[in-house]
């Protein structure tokens, strides 16, 4: 894996074998956020724009499937932190970023259960627009958070689709399309030092939902602190 995932103590086992070709996984239950991290930071200067990062991951299946008698929330994505500073200032450790640092992450995230009688999940979200009117009570949704590009933060309203009986006090069957996908894309364009495009896509679907993000308020990138995957677990 070309990452390094931190931090140490709430990573439980990271395996390149388990399944071919792709990392996974498992936390430790320490209720802190892990993140891919590239062994060191990338500097403009030797990575001049324009050029892109996407980020592949699959949403575990047995989750979807709703086998747990409590909620399974989760919210894996990207993470991208950028540095307006002179890299000569920045430090070694990269524990220590940059005073400027400015980042944002984009996951895609399930809150509830897929349903049937005795799995509550979360009764709220069933039949609203927020679930796409499904009879599970469950969502599924793309989010983000960070300082980076306010306007991308908050739910993006990423339509999914479901099948099974309508009306069901059981939940449905199962969900396709969007953040219910189980193969999820992330992309990020670096257009020039001030502009980027960040955004998701699914499946082997064509295309991507692709947001705009001017930084020149920040002045101009000089540098990508972090980019990779992060779960969520604060």
């Amino acid at each position: 894996s070309p990452w390094h995932f931190v931090p140490a103590g709430n990573i439980k086992d990271v395996s390149l074998s388990e399944h071919r070709g792709l990392v996974t996984l498992r936390e430790a239950g320490k209720g802190q956020d892990i993140k891919g991290l590239l062994k060191s930071p990338l500097r403009l200067d030797d990575y001049p724009a324009p050029w892109e990062f996407h980020l592949g991951i699959l949403q575990n299946h047995l989750g979807q499937k709703g086998l747990s008698e409590k909620q399974i929330n989760y919210a894996i994505g990207l993470n991208l932190a950028v540095t307006f500073s002179d890299p000569k200032t920045w430090s070694k450790d990269r524990s220590k970023p940059p005073a400027d640092l400015k980042s944002l992450q984009l996951f895609v995230v399930h809150l509830g259960s897929i349903g049937e009688n005795y799995r509550l999940g979360i009764p709220a979200v069933r039949r609203t627009p927020l679930n796409m009117g499904d009879h599970s009570p469950e969502v599924y949704m793309f989010y983000g958070r960070g300082d980076l590009a306010p306007n991308l933060n908050g739910n993006w309203k990423f339509s999914y689709s479901w099948v099974g009986p309508d009306p069901s006090d059981a939940g449905t069957w199962s969900k396709r399309g969007g953040p219910a996908d189980t193969m999820i894309r992330f992309r990020v364009s670096l257009l020039s030092p001030t502009s980027l495009q960040i955004g998701a896509g699914y499946g082997d679907h064509p295309g991507w939902r692709m947001r705009n993000v001017d930084v020149s308020r920040f002045g101009a990138i000089t540098g990508i602190w972090e980019i990779g995957p992060i779960i969520s677990l604060d």
